[in-house]
């Protein structure tokens, strides 16, 4: 049985939305689902299975478990009431249902706002600009964020994709 996406992973209640599986594999760490550290719920309130094999992750819905909608539905609403959720401009009613408060978490995590052409801004704050960009007469595929530690060298940081790419006409 496939999960309905987005998944939702809780930390100790600190909630990670994610668009697809593959995504929230990468994203845990094994040892952390070896000491189940995580709860995980699809987008319908069914159960996940978290399983580590060495270092690789795997997910899958609990086909032995009962959907617990409103289990879901109370830990979206009890993170997304936060202070720090609400200076975002997310707020949610007391009667929310479970795809609205799915909704909002993912306009949380994932919306975006800011200025034109720097990139995207999500809601935590967190800027991100991905694109070509000109160094040495070459084509450079980066990724620049707020969120990736700043290198003196390099101005800003940034993650280069493909550091050494294609010669660009001048």
């Amino acid at each position: 049985m496939d999960a309905t996406l987005p998944i939702v992973l809780d930390e100790n209640g600190d909630l990670s939305m994610f668009l697809t599986i593959e995504a929230a594999c990468l994203a845990v760490e094994a040892i952390d689902v070896v000491n189940e550290e995580y709860e995980g719920f699809d987008a319908l309130g069914r159960t996940l299975t978290l399983s580590a094999h060495g270092e690789l992750v795997s997910i899958e819905v609990n086909v032995n478990s009962e959907p617990e909608p409103a289990e879901l539905a109370q830990r979206l609403r009890s993170y997304l009431n936060n202070d720090w959720v609400k200076q975002r401009g997310i707020e949610v009613s007391a009667d929310a249902t479970l795809p609205e408060l799915v909704h909002a978490l993912v306009r949380y995590q994932y919306g975006v706002g800011g200025p034109a052409g720097y990139g995207t801004q999500n809601l935590r704050g967190l800027k991100t600009r991905v694109g070509w960009e000109r160094h040495g007469g070459r084509g450079v595929l980066r990724i620049s964020a707020t969120w990736i530690p700043w290198d003196r060298h390099q101005g800003r940081g940034r993650i280069e994709l493909i550091p050494n790419g294609p010669e660009l006409p001048k």
